[in-house]
């Protein structure tokens, strides 16, 4: 309906479907294609059948008409925990020091959105869908490959990626130079067989693009511009990575990061700004006042909130 109160949101929502897919409503060619390029060790393994038939389908007992595909396909890539909230699906997915909001569900009632930091004029609102202080994905190797699967999005730096058990960080540091961390949820200790692995990955994906870019042109025209280019894109930051990564095992350049090493990727710039973000959802309560006893942040000033 033309009068609905939702009609422009919907509108995005359905405009969402063409401006960056997820992978499980690919075309038949484009799923092809992306196949070659995953291999059987590369992520996200499974892709094709993870929403639609497992989760909408046998775990929700959704129906497969078309119609109701294209809405679930819908409200997994713009919602957050199932919840479609207007504005928020507009902020971009970025970690690290990008990271300038958390959020906070109170369920059934309300979804607040803070910025934890100030954020400049003209500055890209970021939040993040993995590394989230309700995502409890931050002890997982749940990163790049699974964001792709999950929003259909190419993640920037920094990234994290799971190869073989081994789940690394990959950051740009101020002189653009890629930096390669292992994180301690990794499985494995990266050896010299492991690295062999690595570099025949590298070699196979060569090897595909090679073979796609003598396909017939009325093969491959049979993939949608967006979704050709989306799925390339995404071959360059796998190969990226792996070639990163192969730099980094063969200099001895590698960085390992113990479970005690804090990382909250929210980007703080100082230790006042962190502890008083961290406070702030405490403090909020349900009649919105702001109890800041014992709080100076003006002076800098911490005292623990009990």
């Amino acid at each position: 309906r033309q009068d609905s109160y939702f009609v422009s949101f919907i509108k995005h929502l359905l405009f969402s479907r063409y401006d960056s897919p997820i992978p499980e409503s690919f075309s038949d060619v484009g799923q092809e294609l992306l196949d070659d390029i995953l291999g059987v060790n590369l992520g996200p393994q499974g892709y094709d059948q993870y929403w639609l038939e497992d989760m909408w389908k046998n775990a929700c007992g959704g129906g497969s008409g078309p119609v109701e595909e294209i809405a679930a396909m819908i409200v997994l890539k713009n919602s957050h925990d199932a919840l479609l909230v207007p504005f928020y699906d507009l902020y971009r997915h970025r970690n690290g020091a990008f990271k300038n909001t958390r959020n906070k569900i109170t369920l059934g009632a309300k979804f607040e959105v803070f910025a934890t930091r100030k954020i400049q004029a003209g500055e890209q609102i970021h939040t993040s869908f993995n590394l989230c202080d309700d995502c409890h994905q931050q002890d997982t190797g749940y990163g790049s490959p699974e964001l792709f699967r999950d929003h259909g999005l190419i993640e920037q730096m920094p990234q994290r990626w799971e190869f073989g058990g081994l789940v690394i960080e990959l950051r740009e540091d101020e002189s653009g130079d890629l930096n390669v961390t292992q994180l301690p949820v990794s499985t494995i200790e990266p050896s010299d067989e492991y690295h062999d692995v690595v570099i025949a990955e590298i070699q196979r994906m060569n090897s595909v693009a090679e073979e796609w870019g003598e396909e017939d042109i009325e093969r491959t025209s049979l993939i949608p511009v967006r979704e050709w280019n989306t799925i390339w894109k995404y071959y360059d930051s796998v190969h990226l990575a792996l070639s990163t990564l192969d730099d980094s095992l063969k200099s001895g350049n590698y960085e390992r990061k113990s479970s005690q090493d804090s990382d909250d990727g929210e980007g703080y710039n100082n230790e006042v700004d962190k502890l008083y973000n961290q406070n702030f959802g405490a403090c909020y309560d349900e009649n919105h006042y702001l109890n800041l006893t014992g709080f100076d942040k003006e002076h800098g000033n911490v005292i623990a909130l009990k």
